[in-house]
């Protein structure tokens, strides 16, 4: 049975659902609300991933989610950067132990 009511305003809770397959698949960790766990880069608990968003925050619209994007692909470069220079510094200490 189909029932209409006249109002003048109505307010609706939406139910978020975050859109994390690839993330679940990739084993990343999720809090009890069922949404990707970072720490405050982006960084997640699966070496190698990052995210931002409403995929870990229902909250975030998409100001709040291309702040949060920024952050992450900072870290994501400092990460690298870290790495390059980690491998430059060991390829140097096994050329200065040849040397010897």
């Amino acid at each position: 049975m189909r029932r209409t009511t006249r109002t003048a305003a109505a307010f609706l809770f939406p139910r978020f659902v975050p859109h994390d397959e690839l993330l679940t698949r990739l084993g990343c960790d999720k809090d009890d609300g069922g949404w990707v766990v970072t720490d405050r880069t982006g960084r997640t608990n699966v070496t190698g991933v990052w995210t931002a968003g409403n995929v870990i925050d229902p909250r975030a619209q998409a100001v709040a989610a291309a702040g949060m994007g920024s952050t992450a692909a900072f870290a994501i470069n400092t990460d690298l950067l870290d790495e390059e220079v980690d491998r430059a510094v060991e390829q140097h200490r096994h050329a200065a132990a040849a040397v010897r």
